[in-house]
């Protein structure tokens, strides 16, 4: 987890608790979404009950997010923009050395084996399509390729001619 709740300061944690306190459990739910997680994956994470886990996003229930469910969020959240970053680096560098790409693939998982370093299925697509989107609005023609025919993860067709 990228935010540690236990190694705050007194004043980290209080400044924390504050924003989740501000947002919605809307937000909460977009922001699981927008990562790939399931419901049942926060459950497990935080060792607390599916139903639980579900009342953090039902505006009739009233409960609120936990502090620990939006660390867990918001660390996913922080990978991934780190992810798509990587991934648009390396996009750059391949120009820098090769030129404009046709296209750039990016991989795509099927099944529910956890990938080599260690996310799950539905984290690592949604990381892909988030960095496709990105790919698309800076201007590359991005396509999606199953991790396991082809070229395993981000690869770039031969350049423009």
């Amino acid at each position: 987890m990228l935010i540690d709740l236990e190694s705050m300061t007194n004043e980290q944690y209080e400044a924390y608790r504050d924003e989740c306190d501000s947002r919605s459990s809307a937000e909460y739910r977009m922001r699981r979404e927008l990562c790939g997680i399931e419901i049942a994956e926060v459950a497990d994470a935080l060792g607390i009950r599916l139903d639980t886990a579900k009342r953090f996003e039902n505006p009739k229930k009233g409960t609120r997010p936990s502090l620990k469910a939006w660390a867990y969020v918001d660390s996913a959240y922080i990978q991934m923009l780190d992810e798509i970053e990587a991934t648009v680096q390396q996009v750059e560098d391949t120009v820098d050395e090769f030129g404009e790409p046709r296209e750039v693939h990016v991989a795509y998982r099927r099944g529910n084996q956890p990938t080599r370093d260690g996310l799950t299925v539905g984290r690592s697509n949604a990381i892909a399509r988030n960095a496709a989107v990105v790919l698309t609005v800076l201007g590359y023609s991005a396509s999606a390729e199953w991790a396991d025919e082809g070229a395993a993860g981000l690869a770039a067709a031969a350049p423009r001619e």
